[in-house]
């Protein structure tokens, strides 16, 4: 029953944002994969628009052409998220008392960055759920080892590999704990030569993988920022970042605790600490170091064990244990609801906007904030499939600007304009390659449509 519990409510949380939410911007690049005729053309795909590896893709592409809608195909990111709770209620009920174990998993289910990505056209689910299996399978394993659980632990490490690549942090800290741990000992050799085998099976992908950093994908990221680092454990629970340091660092001295109370408990403990933590201080280093690869949610394959460890600080309360562990779960629920009254991006109705007030494919379309929110799904909800640009205006005049101005609270409204008004000059203008002659293309690598 506590699991079917931990499931259903792990579901019931992602399903809605299946059918509400629009097609985000990176979400429009995967449903183009998803789109290919043919296995070969999704490879390609993937290795020219994306920086994650190909096996979420290809579920997708199966999924897809077994007859299920594209914006259906989240639907795999909400079974996967229903499994993520249960391992981590499994996980959880190896190294917590029965009720505090049951608590986590609940927490898992409501948990900010795992629900918001169990809803969505990407792979960050599958990589937290693949982080938690490897985790459960290894403590499973120091209990009772068996060439079944081998098999398992190589099978989980080559879809994590095949999946994201920051799935090697937490690879690297499987590696550091089974070298260092003393009571990992009897496992040791048995386990490496299960995770060798299952990158020797990857290995294949490395020159594909060459060709995605060569282009660059994370560009995008600003420079080391120690403040983004010590909120990462805080973004697991909700949707907080620099500004909230203090609430990060009030999280990050509960996982702490948790992690200190974990790593004296046995080497089950010490696993989940050594994966809640090394993945995000190795990604901290090479981002100090100058690779700017550091994004919050590569790091999801944390949040199962940042989670455990967070509940670990509860058992040892005693009288208030039981009050605490309701109240963690009360937390979780009253910041998934928070989030869920928020209203979605309108792109779709923006975009029906623009078509009903006469919208044509050579008309720029000026934004205002992140143009990166707007132009991919712009380009997937308006008709023809136009490929939008940056532009900046020309001294020519334009028969017709369509402005979409953001009008608080999620909504926008969409006007009509001529010539290059003065509060376009502070927008972003997007223009098909075929546009009109008042605009010029921005013609930077980094700004072109992705196709």
């Amino acid at each position: 029953m506590r699991y079917l519990a931990v499931v259903s409510l792990a579901i019931a949380v992602r399903l809605p944002g299946v059918w509400r939410n629009a097609l985000s911007q990176d979400e429009v690049f995967s449903a183009r994969i998803l789109r290919e005729p043919t296995v070969p053309g999704v490879v390609r795909h993937v290795i020219r628009t994306e920086s994650t590896p190909p096996l979420w893709y290809l579920l997708g592409w199966l999924v897809h052409h077994l007859g299920v809608p594209v914006v259906d195909v989240r639907l795999l990111s909400v079974a996967f998220g229903g499994a993520f709770a249960a391992v981590v209620l499994a996980l959880a009920s190896e190294v917590l008392p029965r009720g505090y174990a049951f608590a986590a998993g609940l927490v898992a289910a409501l948990a900010y960055e795992p629900v918001v990505h169990g809803s969505q056209l990407r792979s960050y689910e599958l990589l937290a759920l693949l982080a938690a299996l490897l985790g459960l399978l290894l403590v499973r394993s120091l209990r009772a080892p068996s060439r079944r659980l081998d098999i398992a632990v190589g099978a989980t490490v080559w879809a994590g590999l095949l999946t994201h690549y920051f799935f090697v942090f937490s690879l690297a800290a499987v590696v550091v704990w089974l070298w260092v741990d003393p009571q990992a000992r009897p496992l040791r050799r048995r386990a490496t030569l299960a995770i060798a085998s299952a990158g020797a099976l990857a290995a294949p992908w490395l020159p594909a993988f060459v060709a995605q950093f060569r282009h660059d994908r994370y560009w995008w990221i600003p420079r080391f920022s120690a403040r983004v680092v010590l909120v990462t454990p805080l973004r697991v629970f909700a949707p907080l970042g620099v500004r909230h340091l203090a609430a990060g660092v009030v999280v990050l001295g509960i996982a702490c605790t948790g992690g200190w109370l974990l790593a004296r408990s046995s080497a089950a403990g010490r696993l989940i600490v050594a994966m809640a933590a090394l993945p995000i201080l190795l990604a901290a280093v090479l981002w100090a170091g100058g690779m700017r690869i550091y994004a919050v949610r590569n790091l999801i394959e944390t949040a199962p064990f940042v989670v455990l460890a967070v509940a670990a600080t509860v058992a040892p309360l005693r009288r208030a244990a039981l009050p605490a562990a309701v109240a963690a779960v009360a937390a979780a629920g009253a910041v998934y609801l928070a989030v869920a009254a928020r209203p979605p991006a309108q792109y779709g109705a923006i975009a029906r906007a623009l078509v009903a007030d006469g919208w044509r494919p050579a008309d720029p379309i000026a934004v205002f904030g992140n143009f990166f929110s707007f132009r991919a799904p712009l380009e997937w909800y308006l008709p023809h499939d136009p490929l939008l640009d940056v532009s900046s205006p020309t001294s020519a005049h334009c028969p017709a600007v369509f402005v979409v101005q953001p009008n608080g609270a999620g909504s926008f409204t969409v006007d009509r304009l001529t010539g290059v008004p003065a509060r376009v000059r502070h927008a972003t203008v997007l223009a098909s390659m075929h546009g009109a002659s008042c605009v010029r293309l921005s013609h930077s690598p980094r700004l072109e449509p992705l196709t």
